[in-house]
């Protein structure tokens, strides 16, 4: 008598399940879904568009209050005028990371000025499609938010594990990224200023947060003329004490 796991369908739906490189007969990378899937158990992260800048904001949940808060990063600095945050599985990002500065850095030796945004949007996106389709790899299981400022104005993309990118005014993704979304549709607006921007990016954080948001479980960077940098932690205190 014929099992659950000797059934044709079954066997059908698994035969490409495990392979990197394979599409179904429906037309998916099964892999490609799983990576997708990893990035809606990741920690939420949001960003913001504004008319002077860019936010980008995410939960910061410490394994254990024993932890130090100072080792563990989420928000990471690509370039003085780039910042890139991640959703879904951490050691897939750092690699990411990795790559990113050292394509900052070598585009900078090599002409001799920062590299444009949508360049290095572009070659990231390149990075993460060829993972799709290369064997002896699987697809990063993270979704990315790159901020950055550059030819007088912000610039926001969304990068997904397939290597599709998007510019974005508002976006978020993680675990609760759905209620972000959600906040973000009904308050955010084209006209805010950065000041502006990072509450809305806090309040859309807050929609989903598990517990009690502090100032030491979320990391807020921004970027504007000045370039890209992280907030203290006093400076979110101050800004959750006004919100």
């Amino acid at each position: 008598m014929p099992t659950e796991l000797s059934e044709p369908g079954y066997v059908e739906a698994e035969r490409y399940a495990f392979s990197l490189t394979t599409f179904s007969a429906s037309g998916r990378l099964k892999q490609l879904k799983y990576a997708s899937a990893a990035i809606t158990v990741g920690d939420t992260s949001v960003g913001v568009l504004a008319t002077n800048g860019v936010v980008i904001a995410m939960e910061n949940q410490k394994e254990s209050r024993l932890c130090d808060a100072q080792s563990v990063h989420q928000l990471e600095t690509i370039d003085k005028h780039l910042g890139m945050a991640y959703s879904g599985f951490g050691p897939d990002f750092r690699p990411l990371v990795f790559n990113a500065r050292k394509l900052a850095q070598t585009f900078r030796l090599a002409f001799k000025e920062p590299i444009p945004v949508e360049v290095l949007v572009e070659r990231m996106s390149l990075m993460m499609q060829e993972f799709t389709q290369t064997g002896g790899v699987r697809p990063f299981g993270v979704g990315l938010l790159v901020c950055g400022w550059d030819y007088g104005r912000p610039y926001l993309y969304r990068l997904n594990p397939a290597g599709n990118s998007s510019a974005w005014t508002a976006t978020g993704m993680g675990k609760h990224g759905a209620e972000a979304q959600a906040y973000l549709r009904q308050h955010s607006r084209k006209s805010m200023n950065l000041c502006e921007a990072v509450g809305i990016a806090i309040l859309a954080l807050r929609a989903g947060f598990e517990g009690q948001m502090t100032a030491n479980n979320i990391e807020v960077g921004v970027c504007d003329a000045k370039g890209f940098k992280l907030l203290t932690v006093p400076q979110i205190r101050e800004i959750l004490m006004r919100l």
